[in-house]
């Protein structure tokens, strides 16, 4: 995700998109915005920074559901309503919207195709959302979704080929996918409406006096579609439809069956693919390689789930073990982890320096 920064407004308000869009510049305490954008499997984002304030009026884009946060600054308004700090301004496609701001603000945008979401969610007919209007879902899932949105922007800056492998944007599009879903059931109980537990056609489980080879089948359908479409990694609500069943049940017969929600256990899944990749591929594939074709676009967050599971790093698994050995005998073993973990960092600014622990070193007056 590259970052352009502006001393000229025209220049800036140019690369703006996502919207047919017309500025007011109320004033200019400081020549200075900046934009940085990002596509990640069809969805856009946009995270942009102003020192001043900005009148935005316009349309989104008629082909998707444009998603605006403010994240710092004073609040803004949106269609004449103050924006509060755990509100999330939503219009549907082609809907219309003012946004005003006074004073220096950090903002990001998501544009998701509407292929991507619920046909009913902005039918006016099923109460869906047919004009651009605020959704105040809590301050928890708002805080969600910037955490997200900011490891995307570090990721895009420290490791971008990642985020531009098919596998690992498809991963990190169905997190997106999966937190918005959340924010619309929260926002508009009722809007996005998954299939009940009760219906016939789709009951699984002990209450509904079903033979419990009913569950097995859902999860052997669960465990097909996870394994037979590795380039597109699946979220919860994409599993239960596939298996024909409400994400309640299918939540309810992985807790059965593995004792964990199924996002864990296919989580799992995948570190396990990972470790085996680490130690079968060839020397000149890096664990960024490794990772981005598993899905895994957070290496930071890869390489900590990692090590919690197999107790090593994954430099380490992708190391052979006699070289380890090698590596561990030539510098001991207080040196040797040390210098693994610094080198194995998923990254690591050049020229910084290496950190080892106090009395590492020692003369042999101290050893005595």
């Amino acid at each position: 995700m590259s970052s352009l920064t502006f001393d000229d407004f025209e220049e800036y308000a140019d690369k703006i998109g996502h919207a047919q869009l017309e500025f007011t510049l109320p004033r200019v305490e400081r020549p200075y915005w900046s934009i940085q954008h990002r596509e990640i499997a069809g969805v856009h984002l946009q995270c942009g920074s102003e020192a001043n304030g900005l009148i935005v009026e316009g349309a989104a884009s008629a082909d998707g559901c444009l998603l605006f946060v403010q994240k710092s600054g004073s609040r803004c308004h949106a269609n004449g309503e103050r924006m509060p700090a755990d509100a999330i301004f939503i219009s549907p496609p082609g809907g219309e919207f003012r946004l005003a701001s006074n004073d220096a603000h950090d903002w990001y945008s998501l544009l998701i195709p509407t292929d991507f979401l619920p046909r009913e969610l902005f039918r006016a007919s099923a109460g869906g959302i047919d004009a651009a209007q605020l959704l105040e879902p809590g301050g928890a899932h708002v805080a969600e979704l910037t955490r997200l949105v900011e490891r995307v922007q570090v990721m895009g800056q420290q490791a971008p080929e990642v985020l531009m492998e098919t596998r690992a944007a498809l991963s990190l599009r169905t997190e997106i996918l999966t937190l918005t879903r959340g924010i619309f059931d929260v926002g508009r109980p009722g809007l996005i409406t998954a299939a009940e537990a009760s219906e016939p056609s789709r009951a699984v489980g002990r209450r509904t006096g079903r033979p419990a080879v009913a569950r097995e089948q859902v999860l052997r359908a669960v465990l097909r579609r996870f394994e037979t479409t590795p380039d597109d990694p699946p979220s919860v609500a994409q599993l239960a439809e596939f298996a024909d069943v409400s994400e309640r049940t299918l939540r309810t017969v992985f807790q059965e069956f593995y004792g964990m929600s199924p996002r864990r256990f296919l989580h799992l899944r995948r570190l396990h693919q990972a470790r085996e990749a680490l130690l079968n591929r060839g020397r000149d594939t890096t664990v960024a390689q490794v990772a981005a074709s598993l899905g895994f676009w957070d290496l930071g967050r890869f390489a900590g789930d990692y090590r919690e599971l197999f107790r090593e790093t994954p430099s380490a698994t992708k190391t052979p073990r006699k070289v380890r050995a090698a590596i561990t005998e030539s510098l001991g073993p207080v040196v040797a982890p040390v210098l693994e973990a610094a080198v194995s960092a998923p990254s690591v600014p050049a020229g910084r320096p290496l950190v080892l622990p106090p009395g590492t070193f020692r003369s042999e007056d101290e050893a005595a």
